[in-house]
């Protein structure tokens, strides 16, 4: 049983899905740019396929562009608020 949840987890991280079992999350930690599976008794060393890296450099860099998006949108709102109070002094 632990085999099989084992090589299902590796292949849903493999995918880039996330899995969760009904019992515990699993966690995968980084060690060396390999991955090991904290679940397995001894850590399973497991590397990513070619073009994984990739992949995942791009969701960073997108991920970090939503956060510098959102940063501005609220910097332009509180620069606006800014703005009114000063309007309202007057």
């Amino acid at each position: 049983m632990h085999s099989a949840i084992k090589r299902v987890e590796l292949v849903s991280y493999a995918t880039g899905t996330k899995y969760e079992t009904i019992k515990r999350r699993i966690t995968l930690g980084e060690k060396n740019g390999k991955f090991y599976n904290s679940f397995a008794k001894s850590a399973a060393l497991w590397e990513p396929e070619e073009g994984m890296e990739e992949e995942e450099e791009e969701e960073e860099e997108e991920e970090e562009e939503e956060e510098e998006e959102e940063e501005e949108e609220e910097e332009e709102g509180e620069e606006e608020e800014e703005e009114e109070e000063e309007e309202e002094e007057e």
